[in-house]
């Protein structure tokens, strides 16, 4: 973000390439988890396959809560990672606006 002060008013200018610069970190963050799940996942089925029980039903409860909860989590980012790159888009067309208002003075 930069301000320039300019007349009776203050331009501030939005830096949208760090914003998606870091929005592209929280992706890559955000697979990484996804990645680590899924392995995660594959890897109790394959405990669990081989296994029998009353004690393992119960742990397979625990698990299953955990990945639905990491699942939930998983769809929360990607709802903020879509909000982030509209509020991205609209920050740039009110900062295209508001430096017209200035240049146009």
């Amino acid at each position: 973000m930069n301000d320039s002060r300019v007349g009776t008013g203050i331009m501030i200018k939005y830096d949208s390439q760090r914003t998606l610069e870091g929005i592209a970190q929280v992706e890559k963050q955000l697979q990484d988890f996804i990645y680590s799940t899924e392995h995660l996942t594959s890897q109790f089925q394959h405990v669990f396959s081989e296994l029998s029980g009353e004690t393992i039903q119960q742990y397979e409860k625990v698990v299953r809560d955990y990945f639905q909860s990491a699942k939930l989590a998983e769809t929360s980012i990607k709802t903020f990672i879509q909000l982030i790159h509209l509020v991205d888009t609209e920050i740039i067309e009110a900062d295209r606006k508001s430096e017209k208002m200035f240049t146009n003075n």
